[in-house]
């Protein structure tokens, strides 16, 4: 099956059947769906304090604590001034993590059904990718 991958000439749809079949996403959404991992870990202190800094939910701001955005669980999305600055994973991260629906994000303790709700809301299309979430 590998080979018959590498093996295929030319560009033809003989791939996206072959990913497909494998169950594997998409590049952009595998993309989304590292980028949700990382966040996923930020939040349950499994990632670098570099990195888990980043991802300030937004119930943690004075004043915020009774917003729709605090209880959903959303995080912080910190403001930037050049075009580059929203693939930065301090803006990315947060954007596509509060896009999740709730009932991903209230599994995020639960390392396999996590993935598994994820990777089934991604194949779905439900979420919008990141680069849509980015550049609209």
């Amino acid at each position: 099956l590998h080979t018959q991958f590498l093996q295929n000439q030319g560009i033809s749809g003989h791939h996206f059947l072959l990913r497909d079949e494998l169950h594997w996403l998409p590049v952009v959404r595998w993309i989304d769906f590292r980028i949700c991992m990382i966040v996923r870990n930020c939040l349950t202190g499994k990632a670098p304090s570099y990195l888990a800094e980043l991802c300030i939910p937004s119930s943690s701001r004075y004043g915020r604590q009774n917003l729709r955005s605090a209880n959903r669980g959303d995080l912080l999305v910190p403001p930037f001034k050049v075009e580059y600055g929203r693939r930065s994973f301090s803006v990315a991260g947060p954007r596509i993590w509060n896009t999740l629906p709730p009932s991903v994000r209230q599994t995020l303790h639960r390392t396999e059904l996590f993935k598994k709700m994820l990777k089934l809301i991604f194949s779905l299309a439900t979420v919008p990718s990141a680069s849509e979430v980015m550049f609209h």
